[in-house]
């Protein structure tokens, strides 16, 4: 009787790459931006995701932030006063910004944890990363993308560090929750700011568009008012040489 083994079969390979097929599923499932309407020019950048979390990040929120950054600095400024406008692209600066050093703040905790524990080597995907050519049209854009990348980033040091035993499983479902929300936060500040600005602009296209109606309404009733005034001023201009006619004929009247 042959004795157990640990080897593996010749030709059989414990890790395989899926060729793509997964990021194929996930590139069919994302929701089409449609940028027919966007005239600006973009910088189209080269990126590499490697965690599902930072695919599913990218396909879910980058193209609808592009587009909702586009209407808030492109598109609104044309309808709604420049004070208004940096009021909101201020408040999401300032998003950005705490979100960035959140980020940057988690990431070098993770390196410090794996160098440390003497970590040299980031555990690995076997599923094809994701390679794509994001359209960055603004600032807002670009570092909204870094942002995500960062995201990816972290996934991966965060896995390693629990394969090595270094973090608990439940640590580190609470730091990718807290990753993941960094860019969750912005896009959906993005939005709703969209939404904010395009109420406004219809608010004031309502008001302009009443004020129009009593503008022409007054103008109506200021037309009206001058043609009865004319016809008044016509008849009271008639009047003496009507009471001159019906002189003439009792005179007329007496002399017979």
């Amino acid at each position: 009787m042959s004795e157990p083994t640990n080897a593996e079969p010749i030709g059989v390979t414990t890790t395989q790459s899926d060729n793509g097929e997964t990021n194929q599923r996930l590139l069919s499932r994302e929701v089409k931006t449609d940028f027919r309407r966007v005239e600006s020019a973009s910088r189209k950048i080269r990126t590499t995701l490697q965690s599902p979390e930072g695919k599913r990040l990218f396909l879910r929120f980058f193209d609808g932030a592009s587009l909702n950054m586009h209407f808030i600095t492109v598109i609104a400024p044309i309808n709604l006063p420049s004070a208004e406008i940096e009021s909101a692209v201020a408040a999401l600066e300032e998003l950005v910004e705490k979100n960035t050093a959140l980020l940057n703040d988690a990431l070098v905790h993770a390196e410090q944890l794996c160098h440390r524990n003497g970590i040299t080597d980031l555990a690995t995907y076997d599923i094809a990363p994701l390679i794509v050519d994001a359209r960055v049209h603004s600032r807002f854009g670009r570092r909204y993308l870094e942002l995500i990348c960062k995201v990816d980033q972290l996934m991966q040091i965060l896995e390693t560090l629990v394969i090595d035993e270094v973090m608990p499983n439940g640590e580190m479902a609470v730091r990718k929750a807290k990753a993941k929300r960094a860019v969750r936060s912005i896009g959906s500040a993005m939005r709703q700011t969209r939404f904010g600005l395009h109420k406004r602009i219809n608010a004031q296209q309502l008001k302009q568009g009443a004020a129009e109606t009593v503008d022409q309404q007054d103008a109506a009733q200021t037309d009206s008012e001058q043609l009865s005034s004319e016809v008044v001023t016509e008849v009271s201009a008639d009047a003496p040489q009507a009471e001159v006619e019906g002189a003439r004929q009792l005179e007329a009247v007496a002399e017979k």
